[in-house]
Parts: C-alpha cells; structure tokens; sequence
C-alpha cells in the first residue's frame, strides 16, 4: 500500500539562480541532478514548496513534470 508519509523523499525548497545567471541552463541543470539523486536513491516522491506568487518557477516546476498538489489533490501546507 502506497503512502506519503512512509519511504525515503526529497524537499525541495527555493531552487534559486542569481538573476544575472538566469537563462543559462544553470536552474535546469540542477533540478536535473537533484532529480536523478532521487532515483538513483530509490525515493518515493520529489516533493518542492514555492510561493504562490513566483509564477515563473511554478511554471518552470511544471514544464519539467510537476504538479500542484494543491491544485490536483486538495493539499495546502500552513505554517
């Protein structure tokens, strides 16, 4: 039986490039390789936190096969 609370995962939070560095590759780059440590760990999920606002880095999130788990399940985290 599949749970989110049992496994190994990865949080991500504030994937951040200087903007001077932006457009290089540099932010795709890392996701790439914190993904493959994902895998390569055998996790269960990938999980990544961005505010609401930072609508370039949701999309970027979502071009490379995320999605909003808010949007999708319901999930809203509240601190």
């Amino acid at each position: 039986m599949y749970s989110t609370w049992e496994g190994k995962f990865i949080h991500m939070e504030d994937l951040y490039v200087k903007p001077e560095y932006r457009g290089k590759g540099i932010g795709l780059s890392l996701w790439k390789a914190a993904t493959k440590i994902a895998v390569e760990e055998n996790c269960q999920r990938f999980q990544w936190s961005v505010v609401d606002w930072n609508k370039p880095s949701i999309e970027f999130y979502k071009s490379q096969g995320g999605f909003d788990l808010t949007e999708k399940e319901g999930w809203h985290a509240e601190v």
